[in-house]
């Protein structure tokens, strides 16, 4: 398992390419209360999710259980396109703006799927999970 350590922060935005890293910073982030915006991009499509640890959903909440091996195509495998990581990332930072700002409404307790080859955003909406083994009662409980 990869451990993260976060440090003195007030936010993560994260960028990662690894489902191991994601599920890792969500672990971190969460046991120590950080707001966490989290994105990934491949190809033309991409994800945003704005996370306020033990209020929203978080990560792992809304994805369980990373895909298994060679299910999804890595970046290196699919690539990315620029233009969609730029994006991606702009949503990003708008939402750590709203995150550690108050100004506006952040992306809680739903993601935001993009599929810049048709220009279709989708709005999921996610719940925090009680049993979460990252947010849930028994991980604020260790």
């Amino acid at each position: 398992m990869l451990a993260v350590q976060v440090g003195q922060l007030d936010l993560v935005v994260d960028c990662s390419d690894s489902f191991a890293t994601r599920y890792a910073l969500n672990v971190a982030c969460c046991a120590a209360g950080l707001l966490l915006v989290e994105g990934g991009v491949i190809g033309t499509s991409g994800l945003v999710m704005a996370i306020r640890p033990g209020e929203s959903a978080c990560y792992r909440c809304a994805f369980p259980q990373a895909p298994p091996p060679g299910a999804v195509p890595s970046c290196a495998e699919a690539g990315v396109l620029g233009p969609a990581a730029g994006v991606i990332g702009s949503v990003q930072a708008l939402e750590a703006i709203k995150l550690l700002t108050g100004v506006g409404e952040p992306l809680l307790d739903a993601f935001l799927q993009v599929d810049l080859a048709t220009h279709t955003f989708v709005r999921v909406a996610v719940s925090r999970r009680e049993d979460c083994p990252d947010c849930g009662r028994r991980a604020r409980s260790l």
